[in-house]
């Protein structure tokens, strides 16, 4: 009954999506003013200030880029609206969980930078110089107000049954993380430097505070765009 009822759901998204996004040129300019524009500017701000090789060892630029992707697959889907092109439901299908995943792991950037890390950040800064200011905003703030934007573009919403994704997608970074940490001795965060059972603690830990998120975000999204949620 359960796989029923969220089928319907997916039905639902699948004709919302449709409707909302089908043919807007406007939801086209949206996007480009609000997710292309401000991320081609972030690219360019983090690929000035750091080194390539550092895209992987950071959760921040790790999520980074999964908006990156976001926004080309969103402006893609309003590109072949526009010129009336069949979007297939499975473009359909990633576009959601895309957005679920990036929506919360943005949210999760947002909130440990600010609340954990950045004030612990003056050494660094100073030492940096200006540029490095400029980034460390940029990257932690830009990326997080144009998936939000989003939110308010498409409408779409998190599915709480799709969790899933989440934990796959917080386990490859963690495995990425790990191998990173092996093989150049590079350790991005202090609670995870693989050298004892602290970091798998870490890990879970995370991961819980990972799923409190989603989960908060499936009400919120819920309740911004509309959408009741369906009942077991």
């Amino acid at each position: 009954m359960a796989k029923q009822k969220e089928s319907i759901s997916l039905n639902q998204l699948h004709n919302f999506h449709n409707s909302r996004m089908g043919g807007d040129f406007i939801v086209l300019v949206l996007r480009i003013v609000f997710l292309l524009i401000p991320m081609v500017y972030t690219e360019y701000v983090t690929i000035s200030t750091t080194e390539l090789k550092r895209r992987f060892y950071f959760f921040t630029l790790f999520s980074m880029t999964k908006v990156d992707v976001f926004t080309f697959l969103a402006i893609t889907i309003s590109l072949m609206k526009v010129f009336k092109i069949n979007v297939p439901r499975k473009l359909l299908r990633v576009h959601q969980i895309l957005f679920e995943t990036t929506f919360v792991s943005q949210v999760i950037v947002f909130i440990i930078y600010w609340v954990a890390i950045h004030h612990t950040m003056d050494d660094l800064i100073a030492e940096q110089g200006q540029e490095f200011v400029k980034y460390l905003y940029v990257s932690h703030i830009i990326p997080f107000l144009c998936i939000s934007a989003e939110l308010f573009i498409s409408k779409p919403v998190v599915l709480q049954s799709e969790l899933i994704y989440m934990i796959y997608y917080g386990s490859i970074y963690t495995v990425s993380n790990f191998i990173q940490t092996k093989l150049t001795n590079v350790r991005p965060y202090p609670f995870m430097t693989w050298e004892d059972y602290t970091s798998v603690i870490a890990f879970f830990v995370i991961l819980l505070f990972m799923i409190v998120i989603y989960t908060v975000s499936s009400q919120i999204t819920h309740i911004v765009n509309g959408v009741k949620q369906k009942q077991e």
